[in-house]
């Protein structure tokens, strides 16, 4: 081997020296980084994640205590107990006789987070009235429900015997929230009445 080859095979191995000890610097330097930059993004999705959860839990405590906002009461009793006279004043309002009606208390039965009371209502009356009566309570501002309805024909002609059930909630524990005036109007010449 000559002088000048033995030049060019010395600038050969100390480009491919300097190639790879620049790969190798390269690769020690990087993948540091890499690893950081995987650890970042899995940080920020967490914290996107946290955020996200974040907002779902104030939005389920804002609609919470809105529902809270429409309870009858943070008692039992107390629910129990406005609840039976929302149906007596709608009995009244329709021109139905309290006398042909019977209330019967149900409940409580207990939910997660609530306990479900109402009252097992029955009688009898015109049909225009007792329709009446069920879109009055069916249009009661407050969180219920109207279940297990059943209407039978009675003489004479025009009279029916109606049977359901008025349910409602009351949390356990109640929410923290600001009360309101649940407007309790009834109106039976309201714009959602369909004759």
């Amino acid at each position: 081997m000559n002088q000048r080859e033995k030049v060019l095979a010395g600038i050969v191995l100390g480009s491919c020296l300097v190639l790879g000890l620049g790969v190798a610097l390269h690769r020690f330097f990087q993948t540091p980084i890499k690893k950081e930059e995987q650890i970042i993004r899995g940080l920020r999705q967490k914290l996107a994640s946290a955020d996200s959860e974040r907002k779902d839990y104030f939005n389920a405590e804002d609609q919470l205590k809105r529902v809270a906002q429409r309870s009858f009461g943070d008692s039992l009793d107390v629910a129990s107990a406005r609840s039976g006279e929302l149906i007596v004043n709608a009995i009244a309002e329709v021109g139905l006789s309290e006398t042909h009606f019977t209330r019967l208390a149900t409940g409580p039965r207990r939910l997660r987070g609530a306990s479900e009371i109402g009252w097992t209502v029955q009688g009898r009356g015109p049909l225009s009235q007792v329709v009446d009566l069920l879109f009055l309570l069916e249009s009661s501002p407050f969180i219920h429900r109207l279940e297990n309805i059943a209407i039978t024909a009675m003489e004479p002609p025009g009279e029916v015997k109606i049977r359901f059930v008025y349910l409602t909630l009351v949390m356990t524990p109640p929410p923290v929230y600001d009360p309101i005036d649940v407007v309790t109007t009834m109106d039976l010449a309201s714009a959602g009445r369909q004759i």
